[in-house]
């Protein structure tokens, strides 16, 4: 059996980027311009910022109006926080936590975001507890994130495992090759904003982890 599993968080263990996308779809719309949807899908599992795509600074450039940045974020915060609170967990992520912790199994988040999202997300979920160590942007350095094993690599670091020991839960094309480049096992759990990519022959792609269980994962990778 793994030794530890390490979920993804945006989109993986909450779906974060469905709201993220719709309350940027609302923003835009209100000044009367098309979301680029490629765009956003192409920084999934990166982290979004001026250097991937950071939507209100391609919002505040298209209407020529840089001086609204701020005005722009803090709307799309505001509208984005009201979608994400009314959401729980993705399915089946409760009962593989309450797996792992029960039977040994180390946990750790690893995560392009920043630290404080993750712990701020994790503590309203109430399941901070499960996870042995957390691994996130801020443990990387400039241009490392995904899809750059290198947060991977600093989970299994810090639980004093070896890649090849752990499974990794992701939702996106770039999570799942950061996974793969680091050495570890991937399932690939599609959230609506994800599920049209395409996934290397590689990572197992489930509808729900609902439907499996970490055993069965193993057998599957490991016969």
């Amino acid at each position: 059996m793994y030794k530890a599993i390490l979920f993804d968080f945006d989109g993986t263990t909450l779906d974060t980027e469905t709201p993220e996308c719709a309350s940027w779809q609302e923003i835009y719309t209100h000044h009367g311009v098309t979301f680029p949807i490629d765009a956003f899908h192409a920084a999934v599992g990166k982290g979004y910022d001026q250097t991937v795509f950071e939507p209100a600074f391609f919002l505040s450039e298209a209407i020529g109006a840089s001086d609204l940045y701020e005005e722009i974020r803090a709307e799309q915060r505001r509208i984005f926080h009201e979608m994400l609170h009314a959401l729980d967990c993705r399915d089946g992520v409760r009962d593989w936590l309450a797996h792992a912790t029960t039977a040994g199994i180390r946990l750790a988040v690893a995560s392009s975001s920043p630290r404080v999202w993750v712990d701020t997300h994790t503590e309203r979920l109430g399941i901070k507890a499960h996870f042995d160590v957390f691994a996130t942007r801020d443990d990387v350095g400039p241009g490392r994130r995904k899809p750059h094993p290198d947060i991977f690599e600093k989970a299994c670091e810090f639980l004093d495992v070896s890649p090849s020991e752990a499974l990794v839960i992701e939702d996106s094309l770039n999570g799942a090759l950061a996974a793969e480049a680091a050495g570890c096992d991937c399932v690939v759990c599609p959230n609506p904003m994800t599920a049209h990519m395409t996934f290397t022959d590689r990572a197992l792609i489930v509808a729900s982890l609902a439907d499996w269980h970490p055993t069965g994962v193993y057998k599957h990778f490991r016969g």
